[in-house]
């Protein structure tokens, strides 16, 4: 017998299945998810609009110190297990961070929301973000000629520094790098 559990939305990233876009809270733009062209012409339909909405709600309510419990310590320095009794099952589920439901939540003393502009500023930067890199990516198609398995640097399209590359030979996959500091960089 194969037991399948539901997705639980726990730290605001959701898996839809007619999405085409999602974006994670802590790395991105707000969560965007279209209709897959399923008759809407592919924009954006009333589910992603509340899902998006809820999503920045809680991305408001959330602790400017709050890191991801795959650390030990938030930026303020507080011990997660410690501060919600040691390690047990659930503990993630007491944590004053993050907006929950649970009744066993343990108050912070340091606890501070990110508020509205934090997280609209944040969203302005990812979007900053994704655009250099969208343009960083295609002017290294366009100077690879689609070649794989090529390394090279051209000038970065986005500012005045140099944009070092790697595309992979086995599935094509840019790894991107600027000189610049804040400009561009990921891996594919």
């Amino acid at each position: 017998m194969r037991y399948e559990r539901p997705l639980r939305l726990r730290f605001g990233v959701a898996l839809i299945c007619t999405a085409s876009l999602v974006s994670s809270v802590e790395h991105g733009e707000p969560l965007l998810l279209r209709d897959g062209g399923r008759g809407s012409g592919g924009g954006v339909n009333k589910e992603a609009e509340d899902a998006n909405r809820r999503q920045f709600e809680r991305r408001v309510a959330t602790c400017v110190h709050f890191n991801g419990i795959m650390n030990n310590c938030c930026r303020a320095n507080i011990d997660y297990q410690q501060h919600t009794g040691g390690l047990v099952f659930g503990f993630a589920s007491k944590l004053p961070c993050i907006p929950s439901d649970s009744e066993d939540v343990v108050p912070c003393d340091l606890f501070q929301a990110r508020g509205r502009e934090f997280v609209e500023a944040q969203d302005r930067e990812n979007k900053e973000s994704l655009s250099r890199m969208t343009v960083a990516r295609t002017a290294i198609v366009e100077a690879t000629d689609g070649e794989r398995g090529v390394e090279g640097e051209i000038d970065c399209p986005s500012c005045d520094g140099k944009l070092r590359y790697t595309v992979a030979g086995l599935n094509g996959h840019i790894w991107g790098q600027c000189s610049t500091e804040g400009c561009a960089r990921w891996m594919e």
